[in-house]
């Protein structure tokens, strides 16, 4: 699959060569889409979710930057806050790719459940949320596999206690 560059993109950019690099969309006789075409269309779609999420992170995480360390309860919020957004946002995301593509939110949940149970499909969506978490960024000198997992280590201490102390007893399980 191709990879497109969205550094330098608009949204709008990205969409026309999202669109274009998806081609013509087959279809099976349920009228569901096959497998090549639903890869296509949840890996760029996932791309396009992630560009319009991008200066949300941003702006989430700066939010949450004012409250960390002082008021606990407004970083949680904050946090929460920040998911709800970016669930909207992918949903959004999501919509616009459809519309684009002439396919419904509906037939896209139904191709999906009627191709999970192919190995195949499983194998290559499981490659794609790989490849969607990898940073863009190339890694500062001096980080090497053994740092990384110190630093991860270390940072995952520092947030777990902190979780266990400050916000554990304020999670509502149903919410």
């Amino acid at each position: 699959m191709v990879h497109i560059d969205s550094t330098n993109l608009s949204e709008e950019e990205f969409m026309v060569k999202a669109i274009e690099t998806i081609g013509d969309l087959s279809y099976t006789p349920k009228k569901t889409l096959t497998k090549e075409s639903f890869i296509k269309v949840f890996r760029y779609t996932g791309d396009f979710a992630k560009l319009k999420g991008r200066e949300l992170k941003k702006t989430a995480q700066e939010k949450r930057c004012e409250y960390f360390g002082k008021d606990h309860e407004k970083y949680l919020n904050s946090l929460k806050s920040a998911i709800q957004d970016e669930e909207k946002a992918y949903e959004q995301a999501s919509n616009a790719m459809f519309q684009k593509l002439e396919i419904t939110p509906e037939m896209f949940e139904r191709s999906q459940q009627e191709l999970m149970v192919d190995p195949y499909v499983q194998m290559e969506i499981f490659n794609l949320g790989i490849s969607m978490e990898q940073p863009s960024h190339s890694t500062p000198s001096g980080m090497d596999e053994k740092q990384t997992i110190k630093l991860v280590t270390e940072s995952n201490d520092f947030a777990f206690d902190l979780f266990k102390k400050e916000y554990l007893s304020k999670m509502d399980p149903m919410n």
